[in-house]
């Protein structure tokens, strides 16, 4: 069995979900999702639930931070148990793969060749388990039948909280303005879908001289919200795992993703492997 620890957003579930995944499809292992974390949390929860997942949930009681878990100290002195912690983030570990036994997982895993050699099985794994509500499914129409470019706007927690504000840097407006710019070089009539976590700051900040559509609202789900943006032809994506699930899962092979340069305020992070060849970084 291997135990991936869940934790932070839907993004960031989803990558530790998709390695999991891989390391349980090339050593046939069964897998579970270990969901505790979010007990001590009142901002973030599990949000994978509304997908095709492969894998048990389970609760493994490590809510508090596995220093001090008494629950944890018996998972790992277990010598039939077996604990893998990620080193390095945004690093690329070919280790992981020869867990073998009861594995716990915890970490990030924000490296896309983790997955790759699975690619077509988490995109299967990343469907919506009972397809779209009636709002989303409106939507979904206009986005197949237009020049669908999604634009993702994160704010939120960039901006009110100031521990993640130190290391997470805003997307500018001038960044969203460029990005436009270059998507009008290719595509003619572009239709933009908009999505964001502050979408009245969006209508009161931006301006857009295309036709636009406003998503985010009251009635659709984190998870509807990805897939659609990911059924847009084109994405400008924020710095965020969210959408840039949705820009990898975007099918359109004459896809155009444009992302930022810099996703952090630290000049010592870097995020550079996270991006595949193909999308544009401004």
């Amino acid at each position: 069995m291997i135990t991936t620890r869940l934790k932070g957003g839907l993004g960031n579930q989803m990558f530790q979900y998709a390695v999991a995944r891989a390391v349980t499809q090339k050593n046939d292992q069964n897998l579970a999702l270990d969901i505790s974390w979010f007990k001590a949390q009142d901002k973030r929860e599990f949000s994978l639930a509304g997908f095709n997942l492969k894998g048990e949930i389970v609760d493994l009681n490590l809510w508090q931070s596995l220093t001090y878990s008494s629950n944890f100290l018996k998972y790992i002195t277990n010598d039939k148990k077996t604990y893998i912690n990620e080193q390095k983030e945004f690093s690329f570990d070919p280790s992981i793969f020869s867990a073998s036994g009861d594995t716990l997982m915890e970490g990030y895993w924000q490296h896309p060749l983790y997955f790759s050699s699975v690619e077509e099985i988490i995109r299967e794994d990343f469907t919506l388990k009972r397809g779209f509500g009636k709002e989303a499914e409106s939507i979904k129409r206009q986005i197949e039948n237009s020049q669908s470019v999604s634009v993702h706007l994160r704010r939120g927690d960039y901006v009110e909280d100031d521990k993640i504000n130190k290391i997470y840097k805003v997307c500018s407006q001038d960044y969203y303005s460029y990005a436009i710019k270059l998507i009008e070089n290719d595509i003619e009539s572009p239709h933009l879908f908009i999505f964001s976590d502050d979408i009245n700051w969006v209508k009161e900040n931006m301006n857009f001289k295309h036709q636009v559509t406003y998503v985010s609202q009251k009635g659709l789900s984190d998870i509807e919200e990805l897939v659609l943006m990911s059924y847009c032809k084109h994405n400008i994506i924020a710095n965020s795992t969210f959408s840039w699930w949705a820009a990898w899962l975007n099918e359109n092979t004459s896809k155009l993703v444009i992302t930022p340069l810099k996703w952090f305020n630290d000049s010592e992070r870097s995020s550079q492997c996270l991006i595949p060849n193909s999308w544009k970084r401004i």
